[in-house]
This record gives structure tokens, C-alpha cells and sequence, in this order.
């Protein structure tokens, strides 16, 4: 019965759907309201994947702005292996 409970609890916050759809919206800068925001919270508390996600999210983000720093510069080969490793080991984690 609690899980059934949990279920329609993790339903009214959002679905997964609108929740990695806000989690993307919000690491690419754009903003929410404050009720989306609070919502947000709500299913991540609930459920663990869209939690995962938005770890994976986070991650991936820090990388990017991480590589962006080095625009000006040309990366090597070695560089690219070395990023595309990084994403896998922090992917799977």
C-alpha cells in the first residue's frame, strides 16, 4: 500500500518527463518559477532516477564550462580521450 501511496504522491509533484525537462531547462540557464522550482524539489526528493539524472546533469555541465575555458586554446587528441573517459567514470558511477 505505501508503495502505491508513493506512487501517486510522485505523480502529483510531476512526472519524470516534466521534471528532466525542468532539469534541463535550468542547466541551460533559463529560469523557473518558484512553484516549478518547489515542485522540482518535491520529485527529487521522491524519486531517485530523475535524482540521478540530474547528478548526471551537473556533471556533464561542470565538464563542458571546464573544456569552454580552454576555447581559445586547441585541444589534442589525448585531451578529447581523456574528456570522453572522465564523462564515462562519472556517468557510471
Amino acid at each position: 500500500m505505501n508503495k502505491v501511496l508513493e506512487n501517486i504522491a510522485h505523480k502529483m509533484v510531476f512526472t519524470c518527463e516534466k521534471a528532466t525537462f525542468l532539469i534541463e531547462k535550468k542547466a541551460s540557464g533559463q529560469s523557473i518559477s518558484i512553484l516549478e522550482n518547489m515542485r522540482l524539489k518535491g520529485h527529487l526528493a521522491l524519486c531517485k532516477w530523475c535524482r540521478a539524472y540530474n547528478k548526471k546533469v551537473t556533471i556533464i555541465d561542470n565538464a563542458i564550462l571546464r573544456i569552454s575555458k580552454k576555447a581559445n586554446e586547441k585541444m589534442v587528441e589525448t585531451e578529447i580521450k581523456d574528456f570522453k573517459n572522465y564523462l564515462i567514470d562519472k556517468t557510471f558511477q
